[in-house]
């Protein structure tokens, strides 16, 4: 059987007990003595020994490592629990515990990172992970969270309260204070931690929380709205709902007012029309606000 077979279909069959990794049409099988075995993923297959299955048929506990599509162990059952692979990269951890019944499925320990080869990019050192998001992981020490690269380097240090993945090139933190900002991944904060909420960019603008209003801001940190909303319902494909006291109306991306917040009810648009309601009046709206007759 050539590797090609290995590559296209891989799958997992147990057979009496026993887990055979097979190619796609089950005519070589190969024995894994394993007491775990995960189905394929991006090349690679999680494996265990020495755990046990709980009453909700979780594996636990145990000791864990990775085979390639042909069985061979890449990296070696050392570890207490491995993520199934995600964008080239795999999740490794040292000293967790799994919680059978519906627990945890590791607790504790330090987590690190390998690739599909099963080389070591990270040893275990961080105290919580994330998967990798393109080319940056979110990783924390001591409740400070930053990132690392692919090749293990920090990129961002661990000096933030709360972290979230880049989007359109900038990732939202939380300070020590508990002020919201954007860091470039240059790591230059290029929007200073000042606002109570905010959320992550989408269509080049954000929306941000200042003394309990909300506007919306472009990649620069200019506002392009007031600071003037009690709600923003963000929105990739459409525009933006607002809300100020019981009205509701609408917003672009640019922060350009399409509707005017006078409405006491308002749906999302559905083929150019809105369920609109202000006072005893009820109907539908089209996208200058006229009502359909």
């Amino acid at each position: 059987m050539t590797d090609q077979n290995y590559n296209t279909f891989p799958r997992i069959r147990t057979i009496h007990g026993i887990n055979y990794l097979c190619n796609s049409d089950l005519s070589t099988c190969i024995p894994l003595l394993y007491d775990y075995v995960a189905s394929p993923c991006e090349e690679v297959i999680v494996v265990a020994k020495g755990g046990f299955q709980d009453d909700c048929k979780e594996y636990v506990g145990g000791k864990y490592g990775l085979i390639d599509l042909k069985g061979k162990e890449i990296l070696p059952l050392v570890y207490d629990y491995i993520f199934n692979a995600n964008q080239g990269t795999v999740m490794l951890n040292r000293g967790g515990q799994g919680q059978p019944n519906g627990g945890y499925l590791c607790k504790g320990g330090k987590w690190g990172f390998c690739d599909l080869k099963g080389r070591v990019i990270t040893p275990c050192r961080y105290d919580n992970a994330d998967f990798f998001d393109g080319d940056y992981a979110r990783v924390c020490v001591n409740r400070q969270w930053g990132f690392i690269d692919r090749s293990g380097k920090e990129a961002i240090p661990t000096v933030y309260r709360d972290l979230w993945n880049f989007s359109e090139g900038l990732a939202r933190f939380r300070n020590s204070k508990g002020l919201f900002g954007f860091i470039a991944k240059n790591g230059k904060e290029v929007i200073a931690g000042k606002y109570e909420d905010a959320t992550d960019f989408l269509n080049k603008n954000a929306c941000v929380c200042c003394n309990k209003k909300w506007g919306v801001i472009d990649t620069a940190g200019r506002l392009q709205t007031e600071l003037k909303y009690d709600e923003i319902e963000q929105d990739k494909y459409d525009w933006m709902q607002v809300r100020i006291g019981n009205c509701y109306g609408y917003i672009d991306h640019q922060g350009h007012e399409k509707i005017p917040v006078k409405y006491h009810y308002l749906s999302h648009y559905i083929d150019d029309y809105a369920e609109a309601k202000i006072g005893d009046h009820y109907g539908l709206i089209d996208r200058q606000g006229i009502w359909k007759k």
